[in-house]
């Protein structure tokens, strides 16, 4: 009886900015390890070289080459990571760059990507952010794919709509629920505070708005403190604002950390106060470590993850009036704050790493 050889692995190639900073990018970093569970041989591929979250697989930086050349120093980017990824004969590559440009795009497309297996990847509702300008392009950049992957069914549908195609699915961010907790540490009596946490760009996320809805309820007045963490262009601008509505001793700013879940779990509730998401990993990631959630109710995310009364507050966005009414009644509704934390953690049990990493495996094996 002959020996039977094992079953090469599958290669994908993860395509992405960086693995540092924002949701989308920890995202990326967790795909890589859901795919690596699941027998497939991970490369990462970053534009910058960048790391702050934990990976699997092996690393390529498509930027390596001196930017100093400008348009040629590009251009040899590209040969360079085209003929890697033909050397390496990938199976599969799942882009989870944003894509707003159609001259870069067409480059990754029609020459990078030349006879490869793709899948995109959408992280945002905003969909210029994540295909190019031009219609026509981005509907040849997806007719060429196997299909498009959006975070949320809402991103899911509009980009079926928009590009009238049927290539597009949808597969939630996933949460590695063990390895969050540990991060999070021992669960201690909840702070005196509540908080937003995110890059400080104040046309996505719109901390405007949050400020107002803080200075308008009773929160500053009993000494609830908002801490909003992160870094980014907006901050000066958010600073000015905090010190124009006098709530300097009420509003403080924390640097950007790739492990905020001990803040995180410490705080009364988190909020999301953005223009647009995808599905945000600001909200899973506070509902599991038991923190609920007063969100706006913006596209797309928050209402297929919040349920309102149960493990958070869903309000409608740009409202400052009701932004603060919900968040006086989840912070002084002893009833309401107490359903809303208990029920915070098994509200995202479904999103685990185990559960999504298998979804992904399905939908792979189903493509290829």
């Amino acid at each position: 009886m002959g020996v039977e050889t094992p079953q090469q692995k599958l290669k994908v190639c993860l395509v992405t900015i960086s693995l540092a900073g924002g949701g989308a990018e920890r995202s990326t970093a967790v795909l890589s390890q859901m795919l690596d569970s699941k027998g497939y041989a991970v490369t990462t591929a970053v534009v910058v070289d960048a790391v702050d979250y934990p990976y699997a697989g092996t690393l390529y930086k498509i930027g390596s080459v001196k930017k100093s050349m400008g348009f040629l120093s590009s251009l040899a980017n590209m040969q360079r990571f085209r003929s890697f990824l033909k050397q390496q004969k990938f199976d599969l590559i799942i882009d989870n760059r944003s894509r707003p440009q159609n001259y870069k795009e067409s480059i990754y497309s029609g020459y990078a990507y030349k006879g490869f297996n793709v899948l995109y990847v959408v992280r945002s509702f905003k969909l210029e952010t994540y295909f190019p300008q031009s219609h026509s392009l981005a509907k040849k950049m997806i007719d060429r794919s196997l299909g498009v992957i959006g975070v949320s069914k809402a991103i899911a549908t509009e980009v079926s709509e928009r590009y009238q195609t049927d290539k597009a699915q949808h597969i939630y961010n996933p949460l590695p629920l063990k390895w969050i907790t540990e991060q999070a540490g021992i669960e201690t009596q909840k702070g005196r505070y509540i908080m937003a946490m995110g890059r400080l760009y104040d046309d996505v996320k719109n901390y405007s708005l949050l400020i107002d809805g803080y200075a308008a309820s009773k929160l500053p007045k009993e000494n609830i403190q908002l801490y909003l963490m992160g870094d980014g262009p907006d901050k000066e601008k958010l600073h000015n604002k905090v010190k124009s509505l006098g709530l300097e001793e009420h509003v403080q700013f924390l640097a950007f950390n790739p492990n905020p879940y001990p803040v995180l779990q410490a705080a009364l509730c988190s909020v999301l106060s953005s223009h647009y998401e995808g599905f945000p990993r600001a909200v899973i990631e506070s509902l599991a470590v038991g923190t609920p959630v007063v969100s706006v109710d913006c596209q797309s995310g928050p209402k297929e993850i919040i349920t309102d009364g149960h493990n958070g507050l869903l309000v409608p966005n740009y409202d400052v009036d009701r932004l603060a009414e919900a968040l006086n009644n989840i912070i002084f509704d002893q009833s309401l704050l107490s359903t809303t934390t208990s029920n915070a953690k098994a509200s995202v049990a479904h999103l685990d790493t185990e559960v999504i990493a298998q979804q992904w495996d399905t939908i792979i094996q189903e493509l290829l």
